[in-house]
């Protein structure tokens, strides 16, 4: 017998429940609180990330099921000392879907580009967040106030509310050439005389925040862009490993490391 979607989440919110029950619960759940539980919340969004990028369907149900745990586990502590629970989750984030989507559930016609729906969401948002404040604030307000997200994250969001206001590069060629300024001009920092670490800094940071703006452009997201790169170096560092572990034994040699680098990379375009 298939079982039913609300007798499984039921389940899992109970099982959540008795974990933090103050007499017979976990004493590791019962420590946590929504603090301790952040970093937690982080770890599992990346491991699902990782999962999603995978071929085992196995693996990503696993890391899906983590991320629900950690939203499961909240909700029961925010309920302990509020009457809110779970079930407000729920309807906050069905109601704010139906809220941003009117073209699936007011308009008549879903006849929308994706760029459109995108437009229409932010616009509903802003709008959302000036009713909570009274005013409408400076549109990068509520950015400012998401010390969550990554800085690559926070920096392509920075440029997508921009581009609502026309204040944008016209396309991903246009990005490139501030990129390559902005190398130059960190070239320049550090051809210095004498260097001056900080100027050196903002460099490297404007630098940073161009590679995010073309990742943008070029529709990357770029958070998982660089987790992939990281593992891909890890991979080819581990294969030279493999291949010849006498390499990595002192005294280690720079030019026969940069051999077998190119031999995994070959290896791997072969």
């Amino acid at each position: 017998m298939t079982k039913s979607l609300d007798a499984s989440f039921e389940k899992l919110v109970d099982v959540i429940k008795a974990l933090r029950d103050p007499e017979s619960g976990c004493p590791w759940d019962l420590k946590q609180d929504l603090k301790s539980l952040r970093k937690y919340m982080i770890e599992e969004a990346f491991e699902a990330v990782d999962a999603l990028g995978s071929e085992s369907v196995d693996d990503q149900i696993e890391e899906l099921g983590d991320v629900l745990l950690q939203v499961v586990l909240n909700a029961q502590i925010i309920s302990e000392t509020s009457e809110n629970s779970i079930l407000h989750v729920i309807d906050g984030i069905t109601n704010k879907m139906i809220r941003r989507h009117p073209h699936v559930f007011s308009e008549s016609s879903s006849n929308i580009s994706v760029e459109a729906v995108k437009d229409n969401w932010q616009r509903i948002k802003d709008k959302e967040k000036a009713a909570k404040v009274g005013t409408k604030q400076s549109m990068f307000s509520d950015l400012d106030k998401n010390p969550g997200s990554s800085s690559l994250r926070h920096a392509c969001d920075i440029g997508k509310r921009s581009k609502t206001v026309s204040f944008d590069w016209g396309s991903p060629f246009d990005v490139l050439e501030k990129v390559k300024e902005e190398i130059r001009e960190l070239e320049e920092e550090m051809g210095q005389d004498i260097i001056e670490n900080h100027r050196v800094y903002e460099e490297m940071g404007d630098l940073l925040f161009g590679v995010s703006q073309l990742c943008r452009h070029l529709k990357i997201e770029p958070e998982t862009c660089l987790h992939d790169a990281n593992k891909k170096f890890v991979r080819r560092f581990q294969s030279m490993e493999s291949l010849e572990p006498s390499a990595f034994q002192p005294p280690i040699q720079q030019e026969r490391l940069e051999v077998l680098w190119k031999k995994v990379k070959d290896n791997e375009k072969a």
